[in-house]
């Protein structure tokens, strides 16, 4: 070990002696050298909400004055890295409501509106361009949907479920372009969850998933990157027969996207090019229970079959990815019989060079995840194509020509768990074990699969690293490392070689990094 990682390791043990706080949860700025963190107070037993310099600087207390018995539950970046939104029982123990506060501690404001005893703030989500707020609000029997500002000025009521329905971040969301708001309730019939969209101001509220068949629901629905559309999944025409439609954000123009489903067929799952000029979906079109995926263009046209004629024993996995170009998408095709071979695809938007690129004779019967190289010409995925059950970083041409195994030499009888890849380089950072009692640790490797290298801090037995991040706009890597107290994650920052490590949270006692995010 070098002596300067021995010092390192010396002087992270004398600053968790100095240290009062036991840090749970964590994101780093990638704008400005200050982390964000909710951090389990010694002695009260708080999780408070705290912002530190990377250089180690006094912590501020974001969440200011927590009342007793009260936690901070939960937090998020907004999008233009200015202020952080955070659920607390702040005011009143047992009663979680949404605060907003700038990343220096100031303008620190309740936005949600007064809560009575057992109603509580779930989520909020952020418009992207950070200039509104939405927000969702549990009680008795119901939950609503309420829009804000985020000095918490023009707080609006859009909409509320008249049952029980769970409302989650993917039922609320803001166009694109932050001037509608799109979420799902079952707010003019019990059970039947519909669509809405309104300005993002809370005006002007249209359902444009009515009318419905009784008995219909819809059960997901998304933006299109340009924001002109709206797509969503409803048994709209057939109860219990969900199909995929799409229409404008006024609920015009509205087009079903699938072909004639074969009986007891349904859409899976969906997503738009990142262009916005193509949707593929995820369905047992045309044999029951073998979902296969599906393109089509956003006005109707060029609906094509992109997945190769598949046995009864496989399916299109829910692992599909668009190019960041949307010209190809990569999926993963399984099967249940173990002995069968499964793999990776990349095609081309219009179902042409349909090619596995996961070798057809080794199994690949899992996937740790599939990410695609900046300029769309290669995808970096984690399978265990080489030894069943043992995860491997690879990174392969999307027409086939060239494979790499990203970890050749490093994992024996271990496994990765998960990576990142630089927003800026062409590095990606990785966490693995080399062997299957070992520990986890923290890596990087060039996309060619040269200059592999440990960042993490040697740990001993049992530790655990967790997928690093790199942060965006810089060359560095964020990772969580149990190295000094098993079971006790610290949040760490490294160059990409490894050479510069240091702490990031200062705690003591039981607390440590559960997540962390890096933007």
């Amino acid at each position: 070990m070098s002596l300067s990682r021995i010092l390192l390791i010396i002087s992270c043990v004398v600053l968790l002696l100095m240290s009062g706080n036991a840090v749970d949860a964590a994101v780093f700025s990638p704008f400005k050298p200050v982390a964000v963190f909710i951090s389990n107070q010694v002695g009260t037993g708080k999780a408070e909400l705290f912002s530190t310099n990377i250089i180690g600087s006094p912590d501020l207390n974001l969440s200011d004055n927590l009342v007793t018995g009260g936690n901070v539950s939960s937090f998020t970046w907004s999008p233009n890295r200015k202020s952080v939104g955070f659920i607390a029982d702040k005011i009143t123990d047992g009663v979680p409501e949404l605060f907003i506060v700038s990343v220096t501690g100031s303008a620190l404001v309740r936005v949600s509106a007064p809560l009575a005893a057992g109603e509580s703030v779930t989520l909020f989500v952020w418009s992207p361009k950070s200039n509104k707020i939405a927000y969702a609000v549990s009680s008795a029997g119901h939950i609503s949907v309420h829009v804000v500002n985020p000095d918490g000025s023009a707080n609006v009521k859009v909409g509320q479920t008249q049952s029980v329905n769970s409302i989650t971040a993917a039922k609320v969301a803001f166009s694109p372009k932050s001037d509608k708001l799109m979420f799902m309730v079952d707010n003019d019939t019990s059970g039947e969850t519909d669509v809405f969209v309104c300005n993002a101001d809370g005006s002007n509220i249209l359902n444009i998933s009515s009318p419905m068949v009784v008995g219909g629901t819809s059960g997901a629905a998304a933006w299109s990157p340009d924001s002109k559309f709206i797509a969503y999944v409803a048994d709209k025409l057939i109860d219990d027969k969900s199909e995929l439609f799409i229409c404008k954000p006024d609920g015009t123009g509205t087009l079903k996207m699938n072909g004639t489903l074969v009986a007891n067929g349904n859409i899976s799952s969906f997503a738009f090019s990142p262009n916005a000029k193509s949707i593929v979906y995820r369905a047992d079109e045309v044999t029951d229970n073998i979902f296969e995926l599906f393109a089509t263009n956003v006005d109707g046209s060029g609906k094509v079959k992109i997945s190769p004629a598949l046995s009864a024993t496989q399916d299109v996995a829910n692992v599909i990815k668009w190019s960041p170009k949307g010209d190809h998408v990569a999926y993963f095709v399984t099967d249940t019989v173990a002995a069968n071979p499964t793999g990776i695809f990349v095609a081309k938007r219009d179902g042409s060079q349909n090619i596995q690129i996961s070798p057809p004779a080794n199994k690949a019967k899992s996937i740790g995840g599939i990410v695609w190289t900046k300029d769309s010409k290669s995808i970096i995925y984690e399978a265990d194509q080489n030894v069943l059950g043992q995860l491997e970083l690879f990174r392969a041409a999307r027409d086939g020509s060239k494979m790499t195994d990203l970890v050749a030499g490093l994992v024996t009888t271990g496994s990765t768990s998960g990576f990142n890849i630089s927003p800026k380089t062409d590095r990606v950072a990785f966490a693995a074990s080399e062997t299957s009692t070992g520990p986890v640790e923290g890596y990087v490797v060039r996309a060619d699969g040269t200059n592999l290298t440990k960042i993490s801090i040697p740990p001993g037995a049992n530790k655990l690293v967790k997928a690093p991040f790199f942060a965006s706009k810089q060359n560095r890597i964020i990772y969580k490392e149990d190295n000094l107290t098993d079971g006790t994650s610290l949040l760490f920052i490294s160059n990409a070689t490894g050479s510069m490590i240091e702490l990031l949270s200062f705690q003591a006692g039981s607390g440590s990094v559960v997540s962390f995010e890096v933007e």
